[in-house]
């Protein structure tokens, strides 16, 4: 059988794959419990128009979040902010990511000192609040996911022993502590992850449930969490139809 050769890559495609490796490399160490990941580009990228590679915060269960992108070909990138990834979190997992603020802090430093060591503009990006805020949960049901009180001078302190600053969405998103101790919670179940999209005419594999009404899954086949080996996240409960439900007031 004739074997075909790999197909050779564009000056693009070098371009992006060299990055991605350098940067994966540089900021390997900066996280405990998550690593980075930028996607490779394909052999060609259209002459620089497919050059996007969406970098990504990866947990140890595998499950991914978009934090940001790079195009080597037009030498620009965007990294998201702490609070722009809490909020990405939420909104996709229905609880935020246990992310030390510390560490992101550092990557977001690290990040920007690769990617303009290649002559690469970064655009740093923070959520943008919708317009009509979203029916707030009970207080007991908020993870709290930030720094480890919501007292101002402590987030200053924090922004201070990182080197940096703290973004007014990680303050924002920061929940008071109802003591004064200085013990970090205990870390929380991570979420389980968004399956395919589902609906009365496309049904959910086994072992898998299709997520309805106003939950952030809705419309997705999530885990059977009355099979599934993992937990509901903080604040859900195991409803009838196998889905994790958020507690309400």
């Amino acid at each position: 059988m004739e074997q075909t050769s790999p197909t050779p890559l564009t000056s693009h495609a070098r371009r992006g794959h060299q990055i991605a490796l350098v940067f994966e490399a540089s900021v390997k160490r900066i996280f405990r419990s998550f690593t980075i990941e930028i996607a490779q580009p394909e052999a060609s990228t259209n002459n620089g128009r497919d050059a996007v590679q969406p970098i990504r915060l990866v947990t140890k269960d595998g499950w991914s979040l978009v934090i940001g992108w790079m195009n080597g070909a037009k030498g620009a990138a965007e990294l998201h902010t702490l609070g722009h990834v809490l909020a990405t979190s939420k909104a996709r997992f229905g609880v935020e990511l246990a992310i030390p603020p510390c560490e992101y802090m550092r990557y977001l430093d690290e990040a920007q000192r690769v990617l303009a060591s290649f002559e690469i503009s970064v655009n740093v990006v923070a959520f943008v609040k919708p317009a009509v805020a979203p029916i707030a949960n009970k207080p007991e049901t908020l993870p709290f996911y930030g720094l480890v009180a919501g007292a101002a001078v402590l987030l200053a302190a924090v922004a201070i022993a990182c080197g940096g600053q703290v973004d007014d969405e990680t303050a924002a998103s920061t929940q008071p502590l109802a003591s004064e101790s200085t013990e970090a919670p205990a870390p929380e179940a991570t979420p389980p992850p968004r399956g395919p999209a589902c609906d009365e005419a496309n049904a959910c594999s086994a072992g898998f449930v299709c997520c309805t009404g106003d939950e952030p899954c809705a419309g997705t086949c999530v885990p059977d969490c009355r099979t599934h080996a993992r937990p509901c996240p903080h604040g859900t409960t195991c409803g009838a139809e196998g889905v994790c439900l958020r507690e309400r007031p």
